[in-house]
C-alpha cells in the first residue's frame, strides 16, 4: 500500500527530522540488539537540493529511502537517488508541480526502471531487505512487500512549491 499524501516533516538540520537515522550497513546493527524492534512500514523522504547555478531554470531533489520501526524511529536504507525538473515549456519552474506530482516523481525515482521487474515488484523488495538487514534489522523481501509505504516531503520542499 502507498499512501500518497505529502506529509510536512520538520527542517533537516532541527534535530527533528521524523526520527531519520543513517546507519552503517555491516556491523552496525548491534544498535538493536536486544531491543524488540521490528520494520513496521517503509517510505521515501525528498528534500530540496542545494541552488544550482541555473536554479531559475532548474531544480534538483534528494530522494531516500528508510524503514520506520516500531519505537518510530526511522533507518535510512539509502540516499544516493535524486531527480531534476526544469522549465521545459512553461514560464517558471514551479509552475504545473504539486505534491501529488512530486510524490509522484518521488515514487519515479525509487521505482524499478526495468519493465520486466516493474511486473514482478512494485518495488526492489529483495535489495531493500538487504539494506535493511545491512543495518541490523532482521525483515525479508516478503514482510516489506506487506508493510505500508509512505512518501514524505520535507517542509522547505513545501515552502518552495508554495513559492515561499
Amino acid at each position: 500500500m502507498v499512501l500518497l499524501a505529502a506529509h510536512r516533516s520538520p527542517e533537516p538540520g532541527t534535530g527533528n527530522e521524523n526520527n531519520l537515522t543513517m546507519m552503517a550497513p555491516h556491523g552496525r546493527g548491534e544498535r538493536h540488539a536486544g531491543r524488540a524492534v521490528a520494520v513496521v512500514g517503509l517510505g521515501a523522504f525528498c528534500d530540496l537540493r542545494p541552488s544550482r547555478p541555473d536554479g531559475d531554470l532548474a531544480q534538483s531533489f534528494s530522494v531516500s529511502e528508510f524503514a520506520t520501526l516500531t519505537d518510530g524511529e526511522r533507518v535510512i536504507l539509502h540516499a544516493e537517488r535524486g531527480f531534476t525538473v526544469g522549465i521545459g515549456n512553461t514560464s517558471h519552474i514551479r509552475e504545473g508541480l504539486s505534491a501529488e506530482t512530486m510524490i509522484q516523481n518521488v515514487l519515479n525515482t525509487v521505482l524499478p526502471d526495468d519493465d520486466d521487474e516493474a511486473m514482478v515488484n512494485a518495488h526492489p523488495w529483495p535489495w531493500l531487505a538487504s539494506l535493511a538487514r545491512a543495518r541490523g534489522l532482521h525483515v525479508t523481501d516478503d514482510e516489506l512487500k506487506r508493510l505500508p509505504y509512505r512518501v514524505i516531503l520535507s517542509d522547505s520542499l513545501i515552502r518552495w512549491l508554495a513559492g515561499n
